[in-house]
């Protein structure tokens, strides 16, 4: 059985240039990172509520937001 330590494995240089490589850190997670192959950029909506009058019903802007969710891919290496 090999043993491989996965510090070696990290890319030493990224291409910014290739659309394929995304690096994701979580703020919270200072030492932890995900090289990614795809992200989406989640999609924000505003609701809206309706004012019913006994003309026509009006329109009126939401107060809360609703949020799409983020889709990440990234690769796995087999140790």
């Amino acid at each position: 059985m090999t043993v491989t330590n996965s510090l070696l494995r990290q890319p030493t240089k990224l291409d910014y240039a290739s659309p394929t490589q995304f690096k994701f850190s979580i703020l919270k997670l200072p030492k932890v990172e995900y090289f990614c192959t795809a992200v989406n950029i989640p999609g924000i909506n505003l609701g809206d509520a309706v004012q019913a009058t006994s003309l026509k019903n009006i329109p009126i802007p939401g107060d809360k937001l609703t949020y799409e969710p983020l889709q990440m891919t990234f690769w796995l290496m087999k140790i």
